[in-house]
């Protein structure tokens, strides 16, 4: 693990950096365990960063979307400098990762997104009607403070998904 002055994050690997970005109330660790094992064995730098004010990185001095992109513009540009690189992003680390392309211009060679914000104003934002299967009753011995935030989250309900939500 390593803490630029701006962001904590981890590198693995060597080859074209690839800049992960996670979703918000998530931290680096959510794609480090997806991603890693596929991988691991490629030829790709893999760096793993926590977003301003989520996982083991400070918050900003204002907790809006511009400040925490030009802090990310910061980061990246101090861990990778001026080479070429890769961006993913999952959910509000999707959205970061489309403004943060436009801010690197021309640096960014490809930009993978998973559930990403594309509208961020929530009222002009048209989003699909959650579907949710209880398959099987959970049993919650620990983190029960955690468990209603997991059912919003969640569409099939089953004790293996509560586990590795916890």
């Amino acid at each position: 693990m390593k803490t630029s002055q701006l962001v904590d994050y981890e590198v693995f690997g060597a080859g074209t950096p690839i800049v992960f970005l996670h979703g918000m109330a998530l931290n680096k660790e959510s794609n480090r365990l997806f991603f890693e094992p596929f991988l691991r064995t490629s030829d790709y730098q893999r760096i793993y960063l926590d977003i301003p004010g989520m996982g083991a990185s400070a918050p900003t001095s204002q907790a809006t979307g511009q400040q925490v992109a030009e802090t990310l513009f910061r980061a990246i540009r101090e861990i990778i400098g001026k080479q070429s690189f890769v961006f993913y992003g999952h959910s509000f680390g999707g959205y970061m990762a489309q403004v943060l392309t436009e801010m690197f211009a021309g640096q960014v060679i490809g930009l993978f997104l998973t559930g990403s914000v594309v509208t961020a104003d929530k009222s002009k934002r048209l989003l699909a009607k959650p579907t949710q299967v209880i398959v099987d009753q959970v049993e919650v011995t620990a983190d029960a403070h955690y468990y209603d935030d997991f059912l919003t989250m969640s569409s099939q309900i089953i004790q293996a998904n509560w586990e590795a939500y916890r």
